[in-house]
């Protein structure tokens, strides 16, 4: 039932709800995108290279969990749904790709109930940051899933 009704929830069992909440990825990315484009850092029709957010400190890009790919494919979503163009991270069969604009990278954190995400909407030019977004992921069972790869 708290599952179902989580104000409710936190009421009863104030911060220890949030264990019982469920993260809501499509949200998260939703709004994510949404304040990074808030300050129109970008114009419209801008190309995006959307890479997905890593693990603090991993070196090897074979070992990263499905997380950060599920939420490279829901930001580029909302960056189409925000009209602008999106180039996937991966490279074309000739090696060449078309130049960005800008490029949204990220990092997360597991912790003990929650997953800090970090988001950068860079320059493609200058790498300078254009925007930035925090936000804490509710550590449920599917974001648990998407960790362990």
């Amino acid at each position: 039932m708290a599952l179902a009704l989580p104000g409710c929830a936190r009421y009863y069992y104030g911060d220890a709800a949030q264990l019982l909440e469920r993260a809501d990825l499509l949200q998260a990315s939703a709004s994510a995108v949404d304040a990074l484009l808030a300050g129109g850092p970008l114009a419209p029709g801008a190309l995006v290279r959307v890479l997905p957010p890593r693990p603090l400190g991993l070196q090897d890009d074979a070992d990263a969990p499905l997380l950060g790919q599920v939420l490279a494919q829901q930001l580029a979503a909302r960056l189409v749904q925000r009209r602008l163009r999106v180039q996937e991270a991966i490279a074309a069969p000739d090696g060449r790709q078309a130049p960005v604009a800008a490029i949204l990278a990220g990092s997360y954190v597991r912790a003990e109930r929650q997953v800090f995400v970090q988001l950068r909407l860079l320059s493609a030019d200058s790498g300078e940051v254009l925007a930035a977004h925090g936000d804490v992921l509710a550590l449920d069972a599917d974001v648990r899933a998407l960790l362990q790869r």
